[in-house]
């Protein structure tokens, strides 16, 4: 992952990994909250625009033992999807990102 601006700036911009610009739109978040540690049932949220979407599967939780959660960025330049990835590890929270290439791209 690689961010414009240095990291002892309060503000740094997300990079697409696909083209390198910094023009990212989010379009959609996805949170997975477990009812306790080690619990593999939770609740998992997905917000997209306008549209709120609630169950109990947590099987794409970024966190194996914790919670997690993904931010979806388009970007303005290429066709791919950033997709950020936070989840809580250790004690740690443990952040990372995946370029996506829809299929009709």
């Amino acid at each position: 992952m690689q961010f414009l601006g240095k990291a002892e700036e309060a503000h740094t911009s997300l990079l697409c990994p696909g083209c390198g610009n910094h023009n990212l739109h989010q379009y959609a978040v996805e949170v997975f909250n477990r009812y306790q540690e080690d619990d593999p049932a939770g609740l998992h949220v997905v917000i997209e625009g306008q549209s709120l979407n609630r169950d109990m599967n947590m099987g794409s939780n970024p966190s194996a033992r914790r919670d997690g959660m993904f931010i979806y960025f388009a970007c303005e330049y290429c066709p791919g999807i950033v997709r950020l990835s936070i989840a809580q590890h250790n004690g740690d929270a443990l952040v990372s990102s995946l370029y996506l290439v829809p299929e009709d791209a």
